[in-house]
C-alpha cells in the first residue's frame, strides 16, 4: 500500500489532466479503441504497437503539460 499510493496519485492526477483537455481526451479514446479492436480481432502485435503508441502520446501529453 504504502509503495502503491504515491504511483497511484501520479496516474490519477495525469489521467485527470488528459481527460480534462478536449483534444487530448479524443485521442486517448480512439487509442483505446484502437487497442480493444485489436485485441477482439485476437491480433496481439497490433494490440501491443496500439498501445505503446497510446503511452507515447501519453507521456508527450503530459512533458508538454509541464512545460505550460
Amino acid at each position: 500500500y504504502d509503495t502503491l499510493m504515491p504511483l497511484h496519485k501520479k496516474v490519477l492526477k495525469y489521467r485527470r489532466a488528459s481527460v480534462e483537455n478536449e483534444v487530448r481526451s479524443a485521442h486517448s479514446m480512439q487509442e483505446h479503441r484502437a487497442i480493444f479492436d485489436a485485441i477482439a480481432a485476437h491480433d496481439a502485435p497490433l494490440a501491443e504497437e496500439y498501445m505503446k503508441a497510446h503511452i507515447a502520446n501519453a507521456k508527450e501529453f503530459i512533458q508538454k503539460k509541464g512545460n505550460h
